[in-house]
């Protein structure tokens, strides 16, 4: 699995979403002789979001700070796609109650009915 951090930039120099390209481009240029590199930009009037990629989890405060450089002062920086602590998963039910329903042709499940004909 890929490490991914969100790096929010503040937009100062008002950067357009027609202008993706570049910024990706000006970016990626910057971050490739780390084997680093970005995808997933979005712009807004304030703020330049984009995903890094770094080769390791050590690099990425180092990575996000020359982003910062070539554009402007970090907004937002942290670890995406980790993983769910044990405490916050939902836990999975053992029994199922198949036997009092059935599919209707939506996918949904539909209590049988005990009178015929319905």
């Amino acid at each position: 699995m890929a490490i991914r951090f969100l790096v929010r930039l503040a937009n100062k120099t008002q950067l357009t979403p027609k202008e993706i390209d570049v910024i990706a481009h000006r970016a990626n240029s910057l971050l490739n002789q780390f084997h680093a590199n970005v995808g997933n930009i979005r712009v807004s009037e304030h703020a330049i979001e984009m995903d890094l990629f770094p080769p390791n989890v050590r690099d990425a405060a180092a990575l996000a700070h020359r982003l910062e450089e070539e554009f402007s002062e970090i907004l937002t920086f942290r670890q995406l796609d980790l993983p769910i602590p044990p405490q916050l998963q939902v836990k999975k039910s053992s029994h199922r109650h198949e036997a009092s329903s059935t599919m209707n042709g939506s996918g949904r499940h539909m209590k049988k009915s005990r009178h015929s004909g319905r």
